[in-house]
């Protein structure tokens, strides 16, 4: 007996935002092409717009390797159908609901980033996540797609609740305020592919149903998946808050910039001793090789007076090396827009430039990161490390002064090679008899304090799991003069010196800052090692 036909069939849907004509939102290629027609239509009473066609092509793209192969000319093609329908959503917003390829069709650049997700976060049961597509923010920047084809809640998928993010979800969940009666599999990521009535007044009663939707909160533990969204998307908001970026670049008086480590572009190499700005003009910003590391003031000088200084900045590049010799680099040449901190607000919304792109940051999230933040800092080392005396100028002279007031060992740049860690490490910058590393790092308001959080994370790291990382210390240690015995078989305390002229507090740090030092903190501990922070003032 043939089944009934269902009154629903899954779809793919985008959220369009900023769409004032509806042709707009189809890509210009398409609307001058002959293959493509485009029809004004109506669908349950609302304006839509239909847009059909065929992408066609004379060889297939594996077609001159079957012809290498074989000796036998294989000439055929492809020819593609597709098909989206465009539906007026509000004054200025549209939904898409695309067939076959017709995804090709639509101007990304009018697409609600993280749609999708936002809608199969509040339908999903959360007990039966199938699939969660997470990206890290720090160390390195990776991507990983965990599945469970029976289904698990948010534990069984490793995520965290700092530091990570969500960027597609496969779930189950009920959808009552659908066409579709009963469970529903919904992927959410920028689209949404969810069953979608098959009738123009069920299609139009479901994209309602699921505007109405987006209004509401997530179910309970589902929304630590959207605490921290990337936005690539509509161009007006990216354009928006680029414009807000210049403005800051620009300005006179003092705005929420600073400078971001990109350290998972750099890695635990050696550490930098030499700089290069690259595309910047002549001056301090030249590509002559630089003494210390850049500070803001490096990349937005040569942008003072520019009528485009995104455009500038584009062109901006920074290489670290670690000596002198052009010939040693430690990194590849990184966008200058990668080394900017940034925070502002937008219509009610709070959003972060981190690593070169744009973050909005749910409020609650951040209220937490500040409270976890804030927690580290109040576990102060006691007695405190000494100041920064005026006549000290760098970090080795303050460094080998700390050593020898507290009957340590300065091991600032004494590299520890091992075999994971080929081009070494540095396991501290003072060692203290009971087994302390002191990791010390003196910056400005604006500086990268994420620096000194990865380099404590990765000697962290690699003195708990790699004994022969441990070996090597000791050696270094006999070899500058202490006793070996002072490195435990792992390390039981990390010291985080923070030092500048006015004290450094959980508040004055960038939220990318906290995030770095909350998930660094969170992991040494969880290893069973004490951190603490120490403010050091600078005189």
């Amino acid at each position: 007996m043939p089944r009934n036909e269902s009154n629903a069939t899954a779809r793919t849907l985008y959220r369009l935002v900023d769409v004032h004509d509806l042709r707009a939102a189809v890509r210009e290629r398409y609307v001058d092409d002959l293959d493509f027609d485009l029809h004004d239509v109506v669908v349950g009473g609302r304006e839509a717009l239909l847009v059909l066609g065929v992408m066609a092509t004379e060889h297939a793209k594996w077609a001159q390797d079957v012809e290498s192969l074989t000796g036998f000319p294989a000439t055929i093609g492809n020819v593609t159908a597709a098909g989206a329908l465009i539906i007026r959503r509000a004054e200025d917003g549209a939904w898409a609901v695309t067939f076959g390829m017709g995804f090709q069709l639509i101007d990304q650049s009018f697409v609600d980033s993280s749609f999708g997700q936002r809608v199969a976060i509040r339908l999903a049961d959360p007990t039966q996540i199938s699939s969660v597509t997470r990206s890290a923010i720090d160390s390195r920047a990776q991507v990983a797609r965990v599945t469970v084809p029976s289904g698990d809640g948010l534990n069984g998928f490793g995520f965290e609740a700092f530091g990570e993010m969500a960027t597609r979800i496969v779930v189950r969940g009920m959808a009552p305020g659908l066409t579709h009666d009963g469970k529903v599999t919904v992927r959410g990521a920028d689209a949404l592919n969810i069953p979608l009535g098959r009738i123009a007044n069920d299609l139009i009663a479901d994209l309602d149903y699921i505007e109405t939707l987006l209004a509401t909160d997530p179910p309970p533990g589902m929304s630590v998946l959207e605490q921290l969204v990337p936005i690539r998307k509509p161009a007006s908001l990216v354009s928006a808050l680029d414009q807000q970026l210049a403005d800051a670049l620009t300005a006179d008086e003092e705005r929420q910039l600073g400078l971001s480590w990109p350290f998972e572009h750099i890695g635990d190499n050696a550490p930098p001793t030499h700089f290069k700005l690259m595309g910047s003009g002549a001056g301090r910003g030249s590509s002559a090789l630089q003494d210390g590391l850049p500070v803001l003031e490096d990349l937005v000088a040569p942008l003072a007076g520019s009528t485009a200084p995104l455009q500038r900045l584009k062109q901006m590049k920074v290489q670290l090396f670690s000596s002198a010799d052009e010939d040693d680099p430690i990194s590849g040449a990184i966008s200058a827009r990668k080394w900017l901190a940034f925070e502002t607000s937008h219509n009610g919304k709070k959003y972060c430039l981190f690593d070169g792109q744009w973050f909005q940051m749910d409020e609650q999230y951040a209220e937490r990161l500040l409270r976890l933040t804030e927690q580290i800092f109040h576990k102060r080392l006691k007695p405190p490390l000494p100041g920064w005396p005026a006549t000290t100028k760098n970090e080795a002279q303050y460094n080998q002064a700390l050593a020898a007031q507290l009957g340590g060992i300065c091991l600032d740049q004494k590299l520890i090679r091992t075999d994971a860690h080929p081009r070494g490490f540095e396991a501290c910058d003072v060692l203290l008899s009971d087994g302390s590393l002191i990791h010390v790092k003196k910056f400005d308001s604006s500086a990268p304090a994420s620096h000194l959080f990865a380099q404590a994370y990765v000697s962290t790291h690699a003195l708990a799991w790699d004994q022969q990382a441990v070996q090597r210390l000791r050696e270094r240690v006999e070899a500058e003069g202490g006793d070996p015995s002072w490195v435990k078989d792992r390390p039981e305390r990390v010291v985080l010196a923070m030092a500048r002229k006015t004290e450094v507090s959980a508040e004055s740090l960038f939220t990318f800052s906290r995030v770095n030092l909350v998930r660094a903190a969170q992991d040494i501990q969880g290893r069973g090692i004490d951190v603490y922070v120490a403010p050091i003032i600078v005189e």
